[in-house]
């Protein structure tokens, strides 16, 4: 694999031995840490933090994923009170959801010994504005596919090649679905997941966002998925209406 070899180079060039990864379960640092564990099997760990931003779907994906590789992972936890500045809904909540998921695989990194610490973001990655990247810089996260140039296409690809008995989970932090600027508690992020649950449910599409704005709630699926939504709208509507929320459909459907 041509990935693995540049990686493998990559590492010589650092002369790291031990290697802890930020593992989340999606393409990019699945890749990541399964090249790396093929390069380096008794010197890669990849942390995966477990919080309450995450769905239990995405939680449960990531742990199955890893160990259908054989990979190897340790689990930590941050709670709600490592992420009040996150819950602030602040332009600045991922640069500092980033920092608590960096400073807790740093914790576990120094535990076990690890050289170095290494995230999946990659070339492409680099062009957006990412306020993470800042926290990645503080605490010296190496990204070795965005140095080595590898963009999500060719990360993507090698992915598919792994052949995974279950589709990778596409989801983003649960704190993402409610608007910014409006300051949240778990409770909305469990609101949010418990009726994106029911959604997927009773309407059996794959791609789904229910995003919050006080006590109104917009459900989006993907474009060639809305058709499908839209035939269950009274049932979706219904259900929500009994939790106490306004529901509409964003017809545009969700792209990212």
């Amino acid at each position: 694999m041509e990935i693995e070899s540049s990686i493998r180079h990559y590492l010589n060039g650092l002369g790291a031995e031990r290697v802890a990864v930020a593992y989340s379960g999606g393409f990019d640092s699945t890749l990541l840490l399964s090249v790396l564990s093929a390069v380096i099997p008794d010197g890669c760990v990849g942390v995966f933090v477990d919080s309450p931003l995450i769905s239990e779907r995405q939680r449960r994906a990531a742990v199955n994923v890893a160990g259908h590789l054989g990979l190897r992972i340790v689990v930590t936890e941050i709670g709600m009170g490592d992420l009040s500045e996150v819950c602030r809904n602040t332009p600045e909540r991922c640069y500092h959801c980033k920092k608590a998921i960096y400073r807790a695989v740093m914790d576990i990194a120094s535990d076990l010994g690890a050289d170095v610490c290494m995230d999946g973001e990659n070339a492409d990655d680099m062009i957006d504005d990412r306020p993470g990247r800042r926290a990645a810089g503080e605490f010296n996260f190496l990204s070795p596919f965005a140095e080595l140039d590898i963009g999500r296409r060719e990360i993507v690809e090698a992915v598919e090649m792994m052949r995974l008995p279950e589709m990778m989970i596409k989801d983003t932090c649960m704190a993402t679905r409610i608007r910014t600027g409006n300051p949240f508690s778990e409770r909305e992020l469990r609101l949010v997941e418990d009726c994106e649950s029911f959604v997927r449910k009773e309407t059996g599409v794959r791609q789904l966002r229910v995003r919050l704005d006080g006590n109104n709630a917009t459900i989006l699926t993907s474009p060639e998925e809305t058709a499908r939504l839209m035939m269950f709208t009274d049932t979706v509507f219904r259900g929500l209406k009994r939790k106490g929320l306004n529901p509409s459909v964003d017809r545009e459907g969700y792209k990212g």
